[in-house]
């Protein structure tokens, strides 16, 4: 049975897939336009939070795990700090999130922030807003050739935190292996 908010997920579209191919497992993509790729990089335009022009940067790697796996670690609140490398521990009302989902995350600096899931659809894609800022959006897709790819999506304007996306990707690999 798919999970209850599987069915509503204000952020994708079925427009077939804009990044390199990919199509998220439910067949789904997250309406990018005016996308460009440069290695382990995208830059596009992504529609989030009613603003259909905000531009993003995605970092991407690929794994060869399920993408249920994947999903399990990437929306398992208890396992964050295991890879999130600026997260040193997390307070929230559920275990799992799905939208709506609120509680607070600790910076590795030691201040605590609130955060809520702003949009979500189960086995694709989540977003979050931390601080009452708009944060990261995290997304998983399948490759033409069957690999999983999970890419972090960073405001442009936050450019820099790009590289704490990359290092987390790559503490998923150490936690998936």
């Amino acid at each position: 049975m798919a999970h209850p908010s599987a069915q509503i997920c204000p952020r994708m579209g079925d427009c077939g897939g804009r990044v390199a191919g990919l199509r998220c497992p439910q067949g789904l993509s997250s309406g990018m336009t005016g996308t460009m790729q440069i290695g382990p990089l995208i830059v596009a335009v992504r529609p989030r939070d009613g603003n259909q022009h905000t531009r993003w940067i995605g970092v991407w790697r690929d794994y060869t795990a399920d993408v249920e796996r994947i999903w399990t670690l990437i929306t398992d609140t208890q396992q964050w700090p295991l890879w999130g490398p600026s997260l040193k521990a997390v307070r929230c009302q559920r275990r799992v999130i799905h939208a709506g989902v609120r509680g607070r995350v600790q910076t590795v600096v030691g201040i605590w922030l609130p955060f809520t899931v702003t949009a979500y659809c189960h086995l694709c894609s989540w977003d979050w807003r931390v601080g009452g800022i708009t944060a990261t959006g995290h997304e998983v897709a399948t490759t033409p050739d069957g690999r999983r790819r999970l890419i972090f999506w960073v405001p442009l304007w936050a450019w820099p935190y790009a590289v704490v996306c990359w290092w987390a990707l790559r503490r998923i690999q150490r936690v998936l292996a």
